[in-house]
C-alpha cells in the first residue's frame, strides 16, 4: 500500500521532508503489518496446497486461531492495575480522573494487543475537545503511526499519526514535534494546517514488545516461525479434507485402457488432481504377449554313436 507524497501549506522544507519521510516509513512497513493483522484476525487463507489437491479445497475458508492465541495468551497476563508515586500522591494531581475519563484500563489492554501484533504501539496525549476528557489519551497502532526513536534520550523525537483515510490515502494527520503539534485535514482536495505550541515535548510514548539494539520498536509476537507453523497446520487440515473425500469414493481399475481417457473432451490433458481423484483408474497394457519356447525333440538332440563289440 503506497502513499502519495503530501505537500502541506505553510510548513517549512524541513517539516515537509520529515512528513514525507515518515509517510514512506509507514508505507514501507504497512504490508508486513497488514499481513500480521490478517493472521491475528483469522483472515489468512492458503492459496495453493500442492498439485494434487483440487483448488476448491482452498476456498473452503479454513482458518486457525493459533496466531491470535500466541498474542492473547501473553496479553491476558499483562494487566495494568495503576500507577504508584513513592514520594507523593498521584490522585492529588488528577491521576484517577485521567484514568477514569479515558477508560485507561481498557485502552491499555488494546495497546498491549496491538503492540504484540505489530511489535509496537503508541500512547498519544492531546488536549480534548468538546465532550471529551480535558487530557485525552489515545492509542495508535503501527498501521497508523510511526516516528523516530532517539537512542540517547530514550524517547521519540517525533510522531506521525494518521487520523483519517479515503481510498487508502491520508485525509487527516497529526505531526507531533518537540513542543509543537501540526494538525492537517484534507477537504475538497485541499489541505489545511493548524499549529499548536505547548511545553510538553513530544506528547507520545512508544510501547514496544522485546525491543533490542538496532530494533528499538521491538519484534512482533507473530514471528516468521509462528506464521510458518500456522501455514503448515492449515495445509495439513486442507489435505485431511481432501483425503476424507478421496477415501469415501469406491475405486475401480480398468486394465488395457487407452490413455486418451485421461484427456478432456477438447483433447487437453486433465489436471493431476482430477486424475488422482477419479473413481475409475486405467492401466494400459504395454508388455508383449509371451511366446512359448520350442519343445525339445529327439530328432534335434545329438545322436549317440553305437559301437559293436567284437
Amino acid at each position: 500500500m503506497s502513499t502519495d507524497k503530501i505537500r502541506l501549506p505553510g510548513v517549512s522544507d524541513d517539516e515537509d521532508r520529515l512528513l514525507n519521510r515518515l509517510l514512506k516509513q509507514l508505507s514501507d512497513k504497512s504490508s508486513r503489518n497488514v499481513l500480521r493483522a490478517s493472521y491475528y484476525d483469522g483472515k489468512r487463507a492458503i492459496q495453493q496446497v500442492g498439485t494434487v489437491i483440487p483448488p476448491q479445497y482452498t476456498r473452503l475458508g479454513i482458518v486457525l486461531g493459533w496466531s491470535a492465541k500466541a498474542v492473547d495468551i501473553l496479553a491476558r497476563r499483562c494487566n495494568l492495575d495503576g500507577f504508584v508515586w513513592a514520594d507523593g500522591d498521584l490522585d492529588s494531581l488528577g491521576a484517577q480522573e485521567v484514568w477514569d475519563d479515558n477508560h485507561l484500563g481498557a485502552e491499555i489492554n488494546s495497546l498491549l494487543v496491538s503492540s504484540l501484533i505489530h511489535s509496537t504501539a503508541f500512547l498519544v496525549n492531546t488536549e480534548g475537545g468538546d465532550n471529551e476528557p480535558a487530557s485525552l489519551i489515545s492509542v495508535k497502532d503501527a498501521l497508523n503511526a510511526t516516528g523516530d526513536w532517539n537512542v540517547r534520550a530514550r524517547r521519540l523525537d517525533n510522531l506521525l499519526s494518521i487520523t483519517a483515510r479515503e481510498e487508502n490515502q491520508p485525509t487527516g494527520l497529526a505531526l507531533y514535534l518537540d513542543g509543537e503539534t501540526l494538525t492537517a485535514t484534507k477537504e475538497n482536495g485541499k489541505w489545511t494546517v493548524e499549529r499548536q505550541f505547548h511545553p510538553w515535548g513530544v506528547p507520545a510514548e512508544a510501547v514496544a514488545y522485546k525491543p533490542r539494539v538496532g530494533r528499538p520498536f521491538g519484534s512482533s509476537r507473530i514471528s516468521r516461525p509462528v506464521m510458518s507453523i500456522h501455514d503448515q497446520a492449515l495445509r495439513t487440515i486442507i489435505r485431511l479434507e481432501g483425503h476424507a473425500d478421496v477415501f469415501s469414493y469406491p475405486e475401480m481399475w480398468m486394465l488395457g485402457a487407452d490413455p486418451s481417457i485421461f484427456r478432456n473432451a477438447d483433447g487437453t490433458v486433465q489436471p493431476q488432481w482430477q486424475v488422482m481423484l477419479g473413481r475409475i483408474k486405467a492401466s494400459r497394457t504395454t508388455t508383449k504377449p509371451k511366446t512359448r519356447a520350442p519343445t525339445s525333440s529327439s530328432s534335434k538332440l545329438p545322436r549317440r554313436r553305437r559301437t559293436s563289440r567284437p
